[in-house]
């Protein structure tokens, strides 16, 4: 092999073991970084499975006084709806007495309309047989002045009958 080629080859060589020669020093930082980088990564992981941890934590205990207020909610409403039972019950009870008393008033009304009405007949009744008498005593009265009249203009003197009670 001709001298110069081997020459430049040799070169080359030395140009690549001059840049092999920083690879160790490389090699290990590249090392010191990624034991760091792991380092810093347990780290985080190691962090955040706590943070995990805590909040699964702070969730099991909002669930928990959740399901807490869910209950005290069931138990409120269940007491609220037996209430109201308790409350439309005595609202129906009222309100049947009421239709009792109204009906009561109704038969009472037309109780008093019935007897109003036989009161009302008997006193036309009672009217038509005083109009009757009034009219025979006004009718006499009148036959009476009638005759006590002729009686004047004949000059007999007039007599006094006597009135019917």
């Amino acid at each position: 092999m001709p001298l110069q080629v081997l020459a430049k080859r040799i070169e080359r060589l030395e140009e690549q073991m001059t840049s092999l020669q920083d690879l160790p020093g490389r090699v290990a930082d590249l090392t010191s970084r990624f034991q760091q980088f792991r380092d810093e990564t347990r780290l985080n992981f190691s962090a955040m499975q706590s943070e995990v941890r805590h909040v699964s934590h702070e969730l099991d205990s909002l669930r928990t006084e959740f399901q807490g207020l869910r209950n005290d909610t069931a138990q409120q409403l269940g007491s609220i709806r037996a209430e109201f039972r308790q409350f439309r019950s005595a609202i129906s009870e009222q309100v049947q007495s009421l239709r009792n008393e109204f009906q009561g008033l109704r038969d009472e009304f037309q109780h008093l309309g019935e007897d109003t009405a036989q009161q009302f007949q008997s006193l036309r009744t009672d009217f038509q047989v005083l109009r009757t008498d009034v009219k025979t005593e006004m009718r006499i009265l009148y036959e009476d002045l009638v005759d006590r009249l002729a009686l004047l203009q004949e000059g007999k003197p007039v007599r006094q009958k006597p009135r019917p009670s």
